[in-house]
């Protein structure tokens, strides 16, 4: 299945921060789940439309709406306590980021792709961290280490896409399509 998704993707120290977080959920789990997507807080998913193979437009009219999407949304991100929503684990993010999901679900429409299609990660819940069936054994879940507590502004908004097997979790692959940077100074 071909995916199309924007996700807020962080500044490179916090990037790292939560990479080792990650890694080191998945050396107490095992779990290639942990490791299977990009480090982004994914917004909006989409997919092209039944038997549409048009391309989602020049680059700078991608990167005229993913700027479009970033307008308007003030204040820092931060991160903060892992959650469990559905079968999956992620790290919260707090913030615009209820303004950010909707200016990206519209971004998503505008750039031509459907939306509402089941999408391996649940949008808008903060960085995806693993499933959780990896860590349960029947008594629920077990100790965590501390989730990583930072904040941020400067961050992107990246466009990808996402391709995945019978199981995303097991065979993902994506690329980047475009990247704009968050203006957070004058």
């Amino acid at each position: 299945m071909q995916y199309f998704a924007l996700g807020l993707e962080p500044p490179g120290n916090i990037a790292r921060e939560l990479s080792l977080y990650r890694r080191e959920l998945f050396r107490e789990s095992s779990d290639t789940s942990a490791l299977a997507f990009p480090d982004l807080a994914f917004l909006a998913w989409g997919t092209r439309r039944s038997g549409s193979s048009a391309s989602l437009g020049s680059p700078i009219a991608l990167r005229h709406a993913l700027s479009s999407s970033l307008a308007g949304i003030d204040g820092p991100f931060a991160l903060t306590t892992v959650k469990a929503f559905g079968d999956c684990l992620f790290l919260e993010l707090d913030g615009p980021l209820e303004a950010l999901c909707q200016a990206a679900g519209k971004a998503i429409k505008g750039l031509g792709l459907e939306t509402g299609n089941p999408a391996p990660i649940e949008a808008g819940r903060g960085f995806f961290l693993l499933r959780i069936d990896t860590l349960v054994s029947g008594f629920g879940l077990p100790a965590l280490a501390a989730s990583p507590k930072l904040s941020f502004s400067a961050c992107h908004l990246a466009l990808i896409r996402l391709e995945t097997g019978p199981d995303p979790f097991a065979a993902a692959r994506w690329d980047y399509i475009c990247r704009v940077r968050r203006h957070t100074g004058p």
